[in-house]
């Protein structure tokens, strides 16, 4: 009797685990990505699988969101702890019956379509995911960050985008001569606007002989144009690009473009991408330009705020440059770097030394933005501690903007 009460029991149980609500996992784990349609949408290659042709396109759709989400190489969700704030609202995202609220497009033919053994139907169609709008909602729900949010926190960020050109070439000259230069330029800056970054276009009257006599030529930087470009007009981030368009047969023409994304005031890479236009029937360039700028720009765009979020923890982030007359005995001159050093250490949140030389400290810092909201407020602070430090001696500056300060101890 004890036996058949157990089974009894046993079998009570799997018929209720058999009827609970099952958890939202895909069926076919399919999706691929196609391309950038515009700065909001991706065109996703989604495969599903139903009892019938319904249950079938509500699997594709939650496929391509699902991919968006955290498929390919520049996934929304990358961090661990957005991961788990998002499981605490998953339900409202990866819902088979609602997550069309985040489908744009879907074509009314399917890339394949057949039956499986089971008896199931297995469809595979291209659709467009609005990548704006679920980011926006995962936003609002505290799962990630604004670029607003972001802008509050560090600062609105501010892009520089230039050609990318050899050593002997000046990339605003380039952009002033060839028209695909500048239209690529145009296209770029209109991605940026439209996620929300603050775009500044280089002026053809920067002078930067000043900055490479400032930073000394122990750097060896002094051909690296576009470097010094961004730092000049201080940008956080700057973006070069190359172009290239062939025409093939029967009119045809096709592109390629070349995207990468610096931090300005190291000149560390934080991504490069490749996008292709596919071979069309036109005279224009510019179509086959855009087309290729899309295949890419949405990649780099997302690692561009990656870069935000990591640098949020550290806060705003400063190039001091300081450099030292001759004249100074080594001894005394060592007790000067050294005591700036700690200064600058004190003083901020983390710090990171790329050249300390017998006349030069050439430095990264990271400081708290209510406390240092600016270059200027971290040359007071060193100006002030110094001459009370050592004096006879004060800190002038020698360029100072958003991002960047350079200065001279002088005796005097």
């Amino acid at each position: 009797m004890k036996i058949k009460n157990l089974r009894l029991i046993s079998l009570i149980l799997l018929l209720i685990f058999s009827c609970a609500k099952k958890p939202m996992i895909p069926a076919t784990g399919e999706a691929t990505f196609v391309e950038t349609y515009s700065p909001a949408e991706v065109v996703i290659s989604a495969t599903g699988v139903g009892k019938n042709l319904v249950e079938a396109e509500k699997d594709a759709r939650y496929q391509a969101v699902h991919f968006v989400l955290f498929g390919g190489t520049d996934p929304i969700l990358q961090r661990e702890e957005e991961k788990v704030k998002f499981n605490e609202i998953k339900d409202l995202v990866l819902n088979k019956d609602s997550v069309v609220k985040f489908i744009s497009w879907e074509d009314d033919k399917y890339q394949r379509r057949i039956k499986l053994a089971d008896g199931r139907l297995k469809i595979t169609k291209l659709m467009r995911v609005n990548k704006r709008i679920l980011s926006e909602y995962l936003a609002n729900k505290g799962v990630i960050k604004a670029v607003e949010e972001i802008s509050e926190e560090i600062g609105t960020p501010f892009v520089m985008v230039i050609p990318q050109v050899s050593k002997e070439e000046n990339p605003i000259k380039k952009m002033e001569e060839s028209f695909l230069h500048r239209k690529a330029a145009q296209i770029i800056e209109a991605f940026l606007t439209a996620r929300k970054y603050n775009v500044i276009v280089p002026d053809a009257t920067v002078q930067i002989n000043e900055l490479v006599s400032a930073l000394g030529e122990e750097r060896g930087i002094k051909e690296d144009i576009s470097y010094l470009y961004a730092l000049t007009i201080g940008s956080d981030i700057y973006i070069t690009f190359t172009v290239d368009v062939t025409a093939g047969r029967y009119g045809t023409k096709k592109a390629s473009v070349g995207v990468r994304i610096y931090e300005t005031t190291t000149g560390r890479l934080l991504g490069t991408e490749t996008g292709y236009s596919p071979e069309v029937a036109t005279t224009s360039d510019q179509v086959v330009l855009e087309s290729a700028l899309n295949d890419c720009m949405d990649k780099v765009l997302q690692r561009m705020t990656n870069y935000w979020k990591d640098d949020i923890k550290y806060g705003l982030q400063y190039k001091v440059v300081v450099n030292f007359p001759k004249g100074i005995s080594s001894e005394r001159l060592e007790k000067m770097q050294f005591a700036l050093l700690d200064m600058i250490k004190e003083g901020v949140n983390k710090s990171k030394e790329n050249i300390v030389s017998e006349r030069t400290i050439d430095l990264i810092i990271w400081a708290k933005r209510d406390k240092y909201p600016e270059a200027r407020a971290i040359y007071s602070y060193l100006k002030e501690r110094f001459s009370n430090a050592f004096p006879g001696y004060t800190i002038s500056k020698m360029v100072l903007n958003r991002k960047l300060l350079v200065c001279e101890v002088k005796k005097g």
